[in-house]
């Protein structure tokens, strides 16, 4: 019975192996798809097990010819006489049975494997999606559609901001112009944007904060009071404030502050020299001011602490020493131009930033709005977004 075992053995891992050099051809063919080679490995490991314990099944109910049986013993090295005297046709059929059981029982468990794997890569690819924090902001229709409000919006950013809004697939919820009441925004709204005016910040993040609604505020030339009274709200709304939302100038903030904390302030002159258009009415623009401020971080201090330099004319003296410098420009329709100078006595280095089209700032503040739904009340900015914090 030993031999006959064996010769069964090798007869099904025979027929086994042709099916499984196909599989593996197939494998092969989709390596570029690691989740589909894995599944379709799994599917033929299954019909292939499935096929075995049909036989196993099958085998002890219908009889094996006089012929069949000893084309199988004689196979198998069993002597003749051996027939006549030991083995019934039964007996055989149930050894067959058998050893079916058996490899249908191991195909089954490398179908169960495969399938694993596929899962196992189905997971790692969506731990990678998860991870890529500088990716692009992901499509609302990925998720339920963010409603989304913009303040000003039949101005120039406002239009801007409404393109965007569609392009991303987001739901926009309305808008207001001058003279507006904007509660009626902010309640239809999960999230607003806002680019209008210094003075209707402190407003807007009230009603954001009363309303538990998202905002993201993008004015320059708020006061100091505009900023505690934004602060304060972001305690019961989360909140995006930055003073540029393009992510090249927040890169660039970013470098502004590791450049900093690497050139001492008694070494090297932090000078910063922005330009935009005739029409803007605050400066230095608040890009500029970030900057500055990361310039102090990087050195230890504040802006306030460090000392500004601005508006030089006539005799001014001597340059102070680990002060920060900055020039406004204005002219013409320039979207925004800053550059950061660091210059020490033996050599400059110079970081800028030029936009071109204002649509770089409606894309960031739609994907900040995009991130923010969901936050925790919280002042953010686009570090957090960019995952640069």
């Amino acid at each position: 019975m030993d031999r006959l075992e064996a010769f069964a053995d090798i007869s099904i891992r025979r027929a086994c192996a042709f099916v499984g050099l196909g599989a593996v051809a197939v494998m092969i063919a989709l390596s570029f798809d690691p989740i589909l080679a894995f599944r379709t490995g799994a599917d033929i490991a299954a019909v292939l097990a499935a096929g075995l314990a049909f036989s196993a099944w099958r085998t002890p109910r219908r009889n094996i010819r006089h012929t069949e049986l000893h084309a199988m013993l004689r196979g198998a090295g069993v002597p003749p006489n051996w027939l006549s005297a030991e083995v019934k046709r039964r007996q055989i059929a149930l050894v067959l049975r058998s050893r079916l059981a058996w490899h249908a029982q191991r195909v089954a468990l490398a179908a169960i494997l495969l399938w694993a794997a596929a899962l196992f890569s189905w997971m790692v690819q969506g731990w990678s999606r998860a991870v890529d924090l500088a990716g692009p902001a992901p499509s609302c229709h990925e998720a339920r559609m963010t409603q989304i409000g913009i303040t000003g919006i039949a101005g120039r950013m406002g239009k801007l901001l409404a393109e965007e809004v569609a392009a991303a697939g987001c739901i926009l919820a309305g808008g207001t112009g001058r003279g507006d009441d904007p509660r009626a925004l902010f309640q239809a709204s999960e999230v607003v944007i806002d680019f209008t005016h210094a003075h209707a910040a402190s407003l807007h993040a009230a009603l954001a904060a009363e309303l538990g609604r998202g905002l993201v505020l993008g004015s320059s030339g708020l006061s100091a009071g505009d900023e505690a009274a934004v602060a304060e709200a972001a305690r019961r709304a989360p909140i995006v404030y930055a003073a540029n939302f393009a992510a090249g100038v927040n890169l660039v903030i970013a470098m502004a502050e590791k450049l900093a904390a690497a050139l001492p302030g008694a070494q090297y002159d932090a000078e910063i020299v922005e330009m935009h258009h005739r029409q803007k009415v605050d400066a230095p623009s608040g890009t500029a001011i970030a900057m500055g401020r990361a310039v102090a971080r990087g050195r230890g201090t504040t802006l306030e602490e460090a000392g500004r330099e601005s508006g030089r004319d006539g005799h001014t003296g001597a340059r102070g020493t680990g002060t920060i410098g900055f020039a406004a420009l204005r002219g013409g329709q320039v979207v925004g131009e800053h550059t950061l100078i660091f210059a020490a006595g033996s050599e400059h280095i110079a970081i800028t930033h030029r936009s071109f089209d204002r649509r770089a700032y409606a894309t960031g503040a739609v994907r900040a709005a995009q991130w923010l739904k969901g936050r925790a009340p919280g002042l953010y900015s686009m570090n957090d977004v960019l995952g640069l914090a």
